[in-house]
């Protein structure tokens, strides 16, 4: 079991056994490895994948649970401790080899749902199997725990309908309950005579599934299956509203929409916006008291992300994107003490920026730089982000093989907790932060860098400026107890900086990083 720790303190300054901050003081990120597959192969229309919206989830007693596809096959992860450890079990079913894409949903007690696509035709011992015709009859099938087993239902069998040329199916978007306590699935009809696009609704009423409903079809391009159903907006008083994309309108670009409903008839589509780099350029997360903030991102004519609050205009978040010449992707997520938080993965650098915002998106902290590799998995495939509890948790894959045979592909776990230092006490800041100091800070020439080890291992200790370039980096041999470094820093130029100091056990199995921000006086 590997797990990996972060600590980094955005906004720190000591003076006189004082803490003064404000803002964001200090985030735990916190990296689980979770299990890893097999390597698999893909060719026309195969494919296997952890799905990019609904694959975690965390229950209201906290419990986590994840979907994996390897190979063709199904697994379900599951935590009760909060993500330090897991235990992963494949779901046998008469589907294994021919399972695409997987969601997952937990109910108040903690059980399991998950609903699959999958395609009967799909081989994977030889994906090249699939025949022209036969690429798109997705089938959706649900699973649930009955006395530790796993039952399956069927709910849509592509392979039963001939409507059209019948090649067709349904792939999965969302799982959830109503407000009569029934499951809802929603999935968007993806195959031939598909124009535009098509979203369904189905609907599991006293244990069984009745006909599908269309919530909406497009007819304006001359394209099969347009539309990509990402998320469900819902509200208690059962108001509920479906955002989605669509990867090429009539006009050929790719636009952000939703329907809308309060129970009756789904409202026609309102366009949100055409201001996004692609179809996946986008992400929405909701606060507890179901404010619903979602972005958006393009690149042209630079780099720049959009923030709607509900569904009221959409306006240019002031983040510092000075060393992001093109965002590859960008995540937001509210958590319940309602910090913002936005992270961005630009395309050619191998770090990732994060951000937090205490009001709401209209501030934001200054941008910190992480190596992309210190976050859960390298590679990334995906991140998935759960919308449940205080701290940001995600799921994220990793890659080895960006070619064939792909994979294996691993899937990690990660924690990130907000802590203001401003709230807390000298005493419970020793608690946080017991491990680095530096003295004096600010300084304008001699620093004493002081970390406490618990047992021996080698120390990297690393100042970087604000635009995340190194400016100094030294490796030392540390022992058991406090180690005292004193470093002259008097060429470096007055203003602030982030040292960090990392500890490694040589084993493979333990990174620790610390890291707080000092201030360089002009020197005397």
């Amino acid at each position: 079991m590997k797990k990996f720790t972060l600590l980094i303190l955005l906004i720190l300054f000591l003076s006189a056994g004082r803490v003064e901050a404000s803002g964001i003081d200090s985030l735990t990120i916190t990296s689980t490895y979770i299990t890893v597959g097999d390597t698999w192969y893909t060719d026309y229309f195969t494919s296997c994948y952890v799905y990019t919206n609904r694959s975690f989830f965390k229950d209201e007693s906290g419990g986590l649970h994840a979907v994996f596809i390897s190979n063709y096959e199904l697994y379900y992860c599951s935590s009760t401790d909060g993500g330090l450890t897991w235990t992963t079990e494949q779901v046998v079913s008469t589907h294994d080899g021919d399972f695409r894409e997987a969601i997952i949903y937990a109910d108040e007690d903690g059980n399991p749902f998950i609903a699959v696509t999958i395609n009967p035709y799909f081989n994977y011992g030889n994906p090249t199997g699939i025949s022209y015709g036969d690429e798109f009859r997705y089938s959706v099938y649900y699973l649930y725990k009955v006395e530790g087993s796993w039952v399956e239902e069927e709910v849509f069998n592509s392979t039963l309908n001939a409507t059209w040329s019948g090649n067709f199916g349904i792939r999965v978007n969302e799982l959830y309950k109503n407000m009569d306590g029934d499951m809802v699935l929603i999935g968007n009809r993806y195959g031939w005579y598909t124009y535009g696009g098509e979203i369904w609704e189905f609907v599991r009423q006293e244990d069984s599934w009745i006909d599908p409903s269309v919530i909406y079809s497009y007819n304006d391009t001359p394209v099969d299956h347009a539309t990509e159903v990402s998320r469900i907006y819902l509200k208690d008083t059962g108001e509920r509203n479906i955002i989605y994309t669509r990867p090429y309108n009539a006009n050929g670009i790719a636009e952000l929409a939703y329907l809308h409903t309060t129970g009756g008839a789904w409202s026609e589509p309102v366009v949100l916006t055409t201001d996004i780099l692609n179809h996946g350029a986008w992400d929405i997360s909701v606060s507890a008291g179901e404010d619903m903030y979602l972005i958006h991102f393009n690149n042209s004519p630079s780099p720049h992300i959009n923030m709607f609050t509900d569904f009221d205009g959409s306006v240019e978040l002031e983040v510092d994107l000075s060393l992001v010449d093109t965002i590859q992707a960008a995540k937001i997520h509210i958590t319940k003490n309602d910090i913002l938080d936005l992270l961005v993965y630009p395309l050619h650098t191998d770090t990732v920026v994060l951000y937090a915002s205490e009001d709401f998106g209209l501030t934001w902290s200054e941008p910190m730089y992480l190596e992309r590799k210190d976050f859960p998995g390298v590679l990334p495939v995906c991140d998935q982000f759960s919308s449940q509890g205080v701290d940001l948790e995600f799921i994220r894959v990793s890659r080895v093989s960006n070619v064939e045979p792909y994979g294996p592909d691993s899937l990690f776990y990660g924690h990130i907790e907000q802590i203001n230092t401003t709230s807390l006490g000298i005493e419970d800041y020793e608690k946080v932060e017991n491990r680095l100091s530096v003295y004096p800070n600010p300084f304008s020439e001699i620093v004493s860098i002081n970390y406490l080890l618990a047992s021996p291992s080698d120390l990297t200790i690393r100042i970087y400026d604000l635009q995340g370039k190194v400016v100094f980096d030294q490796i030392y041999q540390g022992l058991s107890g406090e180690n005292r470094i004193q470093e002259d820093l008097s060429d470096l130029d007055s203003g602030s900086y982030i040292i960090e100091v990392i500890e490694n056990d040589n084993s493979d199995k333990a990174l620790q990083r610390s890291s707080l921000k000092m201030l360089k006086l002009t020197g005397r």
